[in-house]
C-alpha cells in the first residue's frame, strides 16, 4: 500500500491524501474550498493504477462529492480487496448516504489528525 497526504495544491485550505494498493486500485480523497465538500464530508475520486478513472456511468463524472467518513472507509475495505472491475461495479452501485453520519472510523481519525498537523505547518 502507498500512502500520500499533503496540502492540496489548489484548494484554498485543502487538503489532499492519495492510497494506492498493490492490487492496482486507489482512491484520492480530498477537502478545501472549491471541492465538493462540507465540514464532514470529502470530494473522492477511484484511482486504477494511480490515475483517475473515465468517468463513472451513475456518477457522470469522474468524482462524487460529499461523501461521509464511514462510506470512504467501507469503499477503501472494498478497493483493496477486489480486482478493478469489481471495485469499478462497486462504486456505481454504492448507496451513498445524503443524511449527516457519525464520526471517522479511528483509520479515517488518524488521516484527519495528520492532515491537521499538514496544514498547520504552512
Amino acid at each position: 500500500m502507498k500512502f500520500e497526504l499533503k496540502k492540496h495544491p489548489y484548494y484554498k485550505d485543502g487538503i489532499m491524501c492519495r492510497i494506492n494498493f498493490d492490487n492496482g486500485n486507489g482512491i484520492s480523497i480530498i477537502s478545501g474550498i472549491g471541492a465538493y465538500c462540507s465540514d464532514n464530508t470529502f470530494e473522492i475520486a477511484p484511482l486504477i493504477n494511480d490515475s483517475l478513472t473515465e468517468p463513472l456511468s451513475e456518477w457522470g463524472d469522474q468524482v462524487k462529492g460529499y461523501v461521509h467518513p464511514e462510506e470512504i472507509s467501507k469503499i477503501v475495505e472494498f478497493a483493496q480487496s477486489h480486482n478493478d472491475e469489481e471495485y469499478i461495479k462497486f462504486l456505481n452501485e454504492f448507496n451513498f448516504s445524503n443524511g449527516h453520519k457519525t464520526t471517522f472510523g479511528d483509520l479515517i481519525s488518524s488521516l484527519i489528525t495528520q492532515l491537521d498537523s499538514v496544514l498547520d505547518e504552512e
